[in-house]
């Protein structure tokens, strides 16, 4: 996602209970994230809405989401 989103996508995971795992990127920023599954209905829209449709939601590390989390990572579209 571009820098100036970063923030958002931090708060909406924050709100989420998610906790952030990692960030990495220079101009063009990837969250990574566990946030309980329950949890994430409706993220990917609210996200997007909320980044004027310039991040995407993709779920990735499919051992954490066994233990009912989903691992996220937010990216530039």
């Amino acid at each position: 996602m571009p820098n100036e989103y970063q923030g958002t996508a931090v708060a909406l995971v924050s709100q989420r209970k998610g906790s952030i795992k990692g960030m990495t990127g220079v101009e063009l920023t990837t969250v990574e994230a566990d946030v309980p599954l329950d949890n994430m209905f409706g993220f990917s829209n609210e996200l997007r809405s909320a980044t004027q449709a310039r991040t995407s939601v993709r779920p990735c590390d499919e051992e954490r989401r066994i233990n009912n989390n989903k691992h996220i990572e937010t990216t530039a579209t």
